[in-house]
């Protein structure tokens, strides 16, 4: 469980998106946990897709510049961090504005 969980993160630097959403998708026959954490991955890829375009959009203002450098260096290390604490069983949740997969 912990091991499906962890590859939903760690995923996201071979398939981003594509690796969390399978693992989404499959989850309800592997488990609650996986789901969970599958379902944090995929809205942490989209949050950063989504935020990195829009401060694309917006290049000239500084807020969107710290959020392009706040979601680059957030896609390079946190489903690192994310994967280290779902293989010790922690609940992971992505520091984020919104979510857009919601649970429940």
């Amino acid at each position: 469980e912990r091991i499906g969980a962890a590859a939903g993160h760690a995923g996201n630097y071979f398939f981003p998106v594509l690796a969390p959403l399978v693992l989404f998708l499959l989850s309800d026959k592997i488990s609650p946990y996986v789901r969970r954490q599958a379902m944090e991955s995929l809205n942490f890829q989209l949050f950063c897709i989504i935020a990195g375009a829009a401060s694309l959009l917006f290049v000239w203002l500084v807020l969107p510049v710290a959020l392009l450098i706040y979601c680059v260096l957030g896609w390079l290390i946190l489903p690192a961090v994310a994967g280290v604490a779902t293989l010790m069983g922690k609940n992971w949740r992505y520091p984020m504005f919104f979510r857009l997969l919601k649970d429940g």
